[in-house]
């Protein structure tokens, strides 16, 4: 949990926990000045740590297959009702993992059936110039990554296609 995420409690909430801190913690001696003046805070936990991918489907699959067995006790209410579950379930969790990898498969695989076919050189650099324009917009909108493990995971895959276009550049000529 981050320190950003902090989120300053509400004046009559502060003022409750300031009391109940006086209460239980006041000693019996004289405190100098106020110990408990403070900028009472908390951390919001939020679902923004879900991928888009997971967040689709925690909303659009049925609730006996997003919610987990203990959420399914814990949020009784809401599960009976179809609303989505605040935590990722173990059979989302793997449905995401093999859509990605599934996915990843096929960008490797597709430009690269597309560049053997009719091979020129011009085509295959349009080829891997479209590929990575679309894997990068994958990777931007389709899972949660920091800026460098976009720019990492980006040239990665960019190298391993021009990779296979010198390989296939060479062995025709």
């Amino acid at each position: 949990m981050e320190l950003r995420n902090k989120r300053a409690v509400e004046k009559a909430e502060m003022r409750k926990r300031k009391l109940l801190l006086q209460r239980f913690f006041q000693s019996p001696g004289n405190d100098f000045g106020d110990p408990f003046q403070s900028h009472y805070s908390y951390f919001e936990e939020s679902l923004d740590k879900i991928d888009p991918l997971r967040q689709a489907f925690m909303r659009h699959l049925p609730s006996w297959l997003t919610f987990s067995h203990e959420e399914r006790i814990e949020r009784a209410k809401e599960y009976s009702e179809g609303r989505p579950p605040k935590e990722i379930s173990a059979f989302v969790d793997r449905l995401t993992r093999f859509v990605i990898s599934v996915t990843a498969g096929a960008f490797l695989i597709a430009p690269m059936v597309a560049m053997t076919v009719r091979n020129s050189q011009l085509k295959s650099l349009v080829t891997v110039c479209v590929a990575v324009f679309l894997f990068a917009l994958a990777l931007a909108f389709g899972v949660r990554t920091s800026n460098a493990e976009t720019l990492v995971a980006t040239a990665t895959y960019a190298a391993v296609l021009v990779v296979f276009v010198g390989t296939s550049s060479s062995g025709s000529s």
